[in-house]
């Protein structure tokens, strides 16, 4: 074994640290137990096991976990909408967007308040033009 192998070994595992010690060896021609050894010697790891991320902030976490926390797994599973009538941002679950979606719901409200506001203005809800004109009667002291 030249040095000129173990100096590959060292450069390609440097510039690729999750490439597999049978992939080098494939690569390089050399058995699988050499390059372990060439590794060791150098104090770098044989073990290239690619650590398990959290899809929502990229943090490690434990392997049969998506999240690393229920805060990820709960931010993760809303999306963000804009209230129609104030333009406020506001968030929602997946499950609320897909049920809206599915039921064919155009307009989002981020509360009934603006729900309502909007509502009135589109339909005349609150404007005074009802099918009965009641006028209202001051009750006095008698």
């Amino acid at each position: 074994m030249s040095s000129t192998t173990q100096d590959v070994i060292l450069y390609i595992r440097n510039v690729h640290p999750t490439i597999s010690t049978i992939n080098l060896s494939v690569l390089l021609g050399v058995s699988r137990q050499r390059i372990n050894q060439i590794l060791k010697k150098n104090n770098l790891p044989t073990n290239t096991r690619t650590p398990n991320l959290c899809a929502y902030c990229s943090t490690p976490c434990r392997k049969p976990l998506k999240y690393c926390s229920s805060t990820c797994r709960s931010e993760a599973k809303r999306l963000d909408f804009t209230c129609e009538e104030c333009g406020i941002v506001f968030q929602r679950t997946v499950t609320y967007a897909n049920a809206r979606a599915k039921r064919g719901y155009k307009h989002t409200w981020c509360s009934k308040h603006c729900q309502g506001k909007t509502l009135g203005r589109l339909h005349g809800w609150n404007t005074g033009s009802t099918k009965y004109n009641y006028k209202r009667v001051k009750y006095e002291n008698i």
